[in-house]
This record gives structure tokens, C-alpha cells and sequence, in this order.
């Protein structure tokens, strides 16, 4: 799947000291990559960007490209 739509997306802080981030995905998004809430999900960070994907090789994938605020 390629697609050229940028999707502008935020981290959220759990607030629980962790240092982790939560990002919430739209619904639009979802249904564009064809993923439903529940499924497994793998991310990695390549170079300057996370890379999210389904877990299973022949799935759709997400690249969030870091930017400054």
C-alpha cells in the first residue's frame, strides 16, 4: 500500500513516570491501512522515523516521519 496522506499524529503522555507515549490512531486512518482495534501491532524505529506495522510480514504498514513543533 502507498499512500501520499500525511497524518499528523500526537503523543500522549501516560503520566505514570513510565517515559512511555501513547498515540492514538484515527478511525479514518485505521480504515485506510485496514487495521481493526485489537490487532498486534509491531514498532520500530528507522532512522529519523517509527515505522508501525501489523504484525504479519505481508500487511499494510505505517511510517510517522518526527517533526519538530
Amino acid at each position: 500500500m502507498e499512500s501520499n496522506k500525511i497524518w499528523k499524529l500526537t503523543l500522549i503522555d501516560p503520566e505514570d513516570g513510565s517515559g512511555d507515549a501513547l498515540v492514538e490512531l484515527p478511525d479514518e486512518l485505521l480504515a485506510e491501512v485496514g487495521w481493526v482495534e485489537g490487532e498486534l501491532l509491531e514498532i520500530e524505529q528507522v532512522e529519523k522515523c517509527i515505522v508501525i506495522k501489523k504484525h504479519d510480514p505481508n500487511s499494510s504498514y505505517l511510517t510517522i516521519k518526527k517533526t519538530s513543533q
